[in-house]
């Protein structure tokens, strides 16, 4: 039976490797963006950083991955949505928030927000949007320990 990273490797004409299948894998287990630091430490002396970095980047420029930079400088990965596609115009216009208690980033792609036109000859290339507070999962834990 072919696993869901396979199939989505090879619909975007990728080839399915074991470190690609392991990035998608690991990604799909968390509703949350990691770093590479937290991929390195989740696929163990099964890749090296090198291989890693240059799988996500692969991953990215080939719509199955987006990245998300949070206040720190640091680059978060999570998955894409199935509609996504390799194009010059790769945005993702949902809100990504992170969460200050926790310190995961979420996607919430529930959340749409319109990308603006620009006139002027502008051409948007990369576009991120982004909140900051306190998840619905920890704002519970803190309600119920106040309790």
């Amino acid at each position: 039976m072919i696993s869901v990273p396979e199939t989505q490797l090879r619909k975007h004409g990728l080839r399915v490797t074991a470190v690609r299948l392991g990035v998608l894998n690991a990604l799909s287990r968390r509703s949350f963006a990691i770093s590479q630091p937290e991929l390195e430490v989740d696929l163990g002396h099964n890749c090296d950083r090198v291989t890693l970095y240059r799988t996500l980047n692969t991953l990215c420029e080939h719509g199955l991955l987006h990245r998300i930079v949070d206040d720190k400088g640091t680059s978060r990965y999570a998955p894409c949505r199935d509609d996504c596609g390799a194009t010059d115009r790769h945005f993702h216009n949902h809100l990504h928030f992170y969460c200050e208690v926790c310190k995961q980033t979420h996607c919430l792609n529930e959340t749409e927000i319109t990308i603006p036109h620009l006139s002027g000859g502008f051409e948007i290339h990369n576009i991120q949007f982004s909140a900051s507070g306190v998840c619905g999962s920890c704002r519970t834990n803190r309600i119920l320990s106040k309790s």
